[in-house]
């Protein structure tokens, strides 16, 4: 059976990625886009599509941010991966 790198990390539970939390998304996207950080809206920004999801930790971050949320994934979900309801 062939495994990649990357499909081999997500099994031992290796590198997941961590790039921002919720709030430092917002800060930097809010501040990029002139959207006010005082809004009234906790979801400021319409849409988000992630493509290559992996295991859904980056997407989880940003989805409070956005009022709807797409994201794909091609690797099967192994059954202990956690991913985003």
């Amino acid at each position: 059976m062939f495994m990649s790198n990357t499909d081999a990390n997500s099994l031992l539970k290796m590198y997941r990625m961590h790039v921002v939390d919720t709030e430092q998304a917002r800060e930097l996207l809010c501040r990029r886009d002139r959207v006010s950080l005082q809004s009234n809206s906790s979801r400021p920004f319409k849409r988000l599509l992630d493509v290559g999801a992996g295991d859904g930790t980056c997407t989880t971050q940003l989805a409070p941010l956005f009022e709807s949320v797409t994201c794909t994934e091609v690797r099967s979900r192994s059954s202990d991966t956690p991913w985003p309801d």
